[in-house]
């Protein structure tokens, strides 16, 4: 019947038919739970607070109810009470510094920074390498502005063994976010994600990582070793490969853009953007029948969605057959990435320039070459072109 109660959105009925069972069932405490829950829901905070205190009569002193009626008493703008519950937390657990920082939290939260930075200072000399009090103090001082010393201990957070892998990739991708937005801080980023990576020599995301924050810096080469790290240790990562791929888009990588697009095919047939990057490589190399061969399937693969994309490809798919002298299948590839997107400056003045070349349909290109100047005035090869 409470289910009934609860499922018609009246929480309070249904939590006094858990109460009064819960008062039959003595020992049954997951009625009396239920109950300080639904209370909680239908805002009579007070008799959830009830509930809870039953309980803790019932059971001892358990964490997660402890937990839970901290959390109530900050719903009843009670922090004293909530003040309490963590302090008894770590009267109960004094060797575990997460209650220290539970309770630094809740001062730090409420208006109270001067006690949250004593307990901080407290616990930091008592637990020296705990991740979540290193945490602690970096978020205690990034809201007091004070960037030196949440530098200090942010790094420390992110660089301690005893964080698990997933929550030190968290905190330092934050922190990327944070220092990128400085491009002469950048490298500090690459030097932390490095040691990370020293780290965890086995972690296909961290080296991936690593690699990712070389390529935002500029240093292609160094990222694609580590890329190459990342997909020995597991194959599988679809962005990795395209990150791989990325890094080798410059005209004298075109052999390794072959080779390891070639490679990313074996796990994903199926990508229209390896298929891509494929047909580049082979352009860069003068390679057309395998150029067009790999940017065709692309364009089969692309979904219609992605239309910006989609456009590139048969502008592409243009240039190459352009080059290769196929040019009426070259002027059929650009009426359709035009059609797609009839905004793409580079690619109205590109193929205005091949038809002037050819001297064909010279009112087209004219009309073409003068919309790419509308759209990027004063672009000296545009100029060129409709000159």
């Amino acid at each position: 019947y409470a289910e009934v109660l609860a499922y018609q959105n009246k929480p309070e009925q249904a939590a006094n038919v858990l109460k009064e069972l819960g008062k039959t069932e003595k020992y049954n405490t997951e009625y009396v739970f239920q109950a300080a829950r639904l209370y909680e829901k239908a805002g009579k905070f007070k008799e959830s607070m009830a509930m809870l205190n039953d309980l803790l009569d019932k059971m001892g002193p358990d964490e997660s109810i402890l937990v839970q009626k901290q959390e109530l008493y900050l719903k009843m703008n009670d922090l004293d009470g909530a003040v309490k519950v963590a302090q008894q937390l770590i009267d109960q657990n004094p060797k575990e510094g997460r209650f220290y920082a539970n309770l630094a939290d809740l001062y730090q939260n409420n208006g109270r920074p001067e006690k949250a930075i004593a307990i901080y200072e407290k616990a930091v000399k008592e637990f020296p390498t705990d991740p979540t009090i290193q945490y602690g103090v970096a978020s205690y001082y990034k809201k007091k502005g004070d960037l030196a010393k949440y530098d200090e201990y942010i790094r420390r957070t992110i660089l301690n063994p005893e964080f698990d892998e997933e929550t030190q990739v968290s905190i330092l991708i934050s922190y990327l976010q944070e220092i990128n937005a400085d491009s002469s801080r950048r490298r500090e980023g690459v030097e932390l994600t490095s040691k990370l990576a020293a780290q965890h020599p086995g972690s296909a995301e961290i080296t991936a990582l690593y690699g990712q924050v070389l390529l935002n810096t500029g240093d292609a080469g160094k990222a694609a070793e580590q890329l190459k790290k990342s997909l020995d240790i597991d194959p599988a990562r679809y962005n990795v490969w395209q990150q791989l791929l990325l890094s080798y888009t410059g005209p004298s990588n075109a052999d390794s853009l072959v080779k390891y697009s070639q490679k990313a095919l074996r796990y994903f047939p199926n990508q229209a953007m390896v298929h891509y990057l494929n047909g580049i490589g082979n352009y860069t190399k003068k390679v057309y029948p395998e150029a067009i061969k790999s940017i065709t399937r692309a364009i089969d693969l692309q979904p219609e969605e992605g239309r910006d994309l989609l456009a590139d490809m048969y502008s592409s798919l243009g240039e190459i057959y352009n080059a290769a002298k196929e040019y009426t299948k070259s002027d059929s590839s650009y009426e359709k990435s035009i059609a797609l997107n009839p905004d793409n400056a580079s690619v109205l003045n590109n193929y205005s320039y091949y038809l002037s070349v050819r001297g064909q349909r010279l009112n087209d290109a004219e009309r073409m070459s003068k919309k790419s100047l509308e759209l990027r005035p004063g672009e000296a090869t545009f100029l060129d072109t409709y000159g």
